[in-house]
C-alpha cells in the first residue's frame, strides 16, 4: 500500500511539473505587448500612446491653385518686386526665422516673409506638430519650410530655369508656404519617447493639417514632384 501511495505521489508531481512548464512556455511565446511601427495598409497603429492615422494625402489635400489663388489675392500682400521691397512692408509682412518648431531651408527662389496671419498659421502648425509627436511618444523634430514669398524677381528667375513655373503662384502674395514631408530636423530626444521615420511623421503632420483645414484656416495641396505640402492661409 505504501509503495502504491509513493507511485501515485510521484506521478502527481510529474503532472504538476508538466502543467507549470506548459503555462510558462505560453507566457514566453506571448511576451509583453510592444507598440508596432506604422505599416502600409493599416488604418492606424499605436506608437507608444496615441494612434497615428493613415491618411490618403492625395485625396485629402487637393486644393488646386485657382482655389488658393482666389483667397491669396483677397487677403495677401503683393505682388512684391524684390526682397528690398518686402523688407519695407513692415505693416503687412513679418520675417520668418528659425525657431523651436520649424527651420527655414536654404531658399533659392523665395524670401522669408509672410503676412502676419500666414506667419501665425505656420507657427500653429509647428507647435501642433511638436505636441502631437510627444503625445504619440515620438521624439520631437522641427518642420522644414522650403518655400515662402516669391517676389517678382524670384518668379522671373524661376521661369528662366523652368518655363512651366506659374506666373501667378500664390507664393507671390505672402500667404503661402511649403513644408517638406519627406525630411524633418531632429531635436534633442525626450525621455520615454522613441525615434520615428519620415513616413510616420508625414502622417502626424497630415493629421495636424487636416484639423486646421477642417477649421477653415487654410487650403492645402499635396505636392508629389517636390515632396511638400503647399499651404495657403485663408485669413
Amino acid at each position: 500500500m505504501k509503495k502504491l501511495d509513493r507511485r501515485v505521489l510521484w506521478i502527481a508531481g510529474l503532472v504538476v511539473i508538466a502543467l507549470y512548464s506548459a503555462v510558462a512556455a505560453v507566457r514566453c511565446s506571448v511576451g509583453p505587448k510592444v507598440a508596432k511601427p506604422l505599416k502600409a495598409g493599416k488604418s492606424e497603429v499605436t506608437v507608444a500612446h496615441h494612434p497615428i492615422s493613415k491618411i490618403n494625402c492625395g485625396q485629402e489635400f487637393a486644393d488646386m491653385n485657382d482655389v488658393q489663388l482666389e483667397i491669396a489675392e483677397k487677403v495677401g500682400a503683393g505682388p512684391v518686386e524684390n526682397r528690398a521691397a518686402a523688407e519695407l512692408l513692415t505693416d503687412k509682412l513679418v520675417p520668418v526665422l528659425d525657431n523651436s518648431v520649424y527651420k527655414v531651408d536654404t531658399l533659392t527662389h523665395s524670401v522669408p516673409f509672410l503676412t502676419k496671419e500666414a506667419a501665425k498659421l505656420l507657427m500653429t502648425i509647428g507647435e501642433n506638430f511638436r505636441d502631437s509627436l510627444l503625445l504619440k511618444g515620438l521624439n520631437p523634430q522641427r518642420l522644414i519650410v522650403t518655400s515662402i514669398l516669391r517676389t517678382e524677381e524670384d518668379v522671373r528667375a524661376l521661369r528662366r530655369g523652368n518655363v512651366n513655373a506659374s506666373e501667378n503662384s500664390t507664393h507671390r502674395y505672402a500667404t503661402t508656404f511649403d513644408i517638406a514631408y519627406a525630411r524633418f530636423d531632429p531635436m534633442d530626444r525626450v525621455s520615454g519617447c522613441v525615434d520615428s521615420y519620415p513616413g510616420q511623421m508625414k502622417m502626424v503632420l497630415a493629421e495636424v493639417l487636416r484639423d486646421l483645414r477642417n477649421e477653415g484656416l487654410c487650403y492645402v495641396k499635396h505636392e508629389r514632384r517636390q515632396p511638400c505640402f503647399h499651404i495657403t492661409s485663408r485669413k
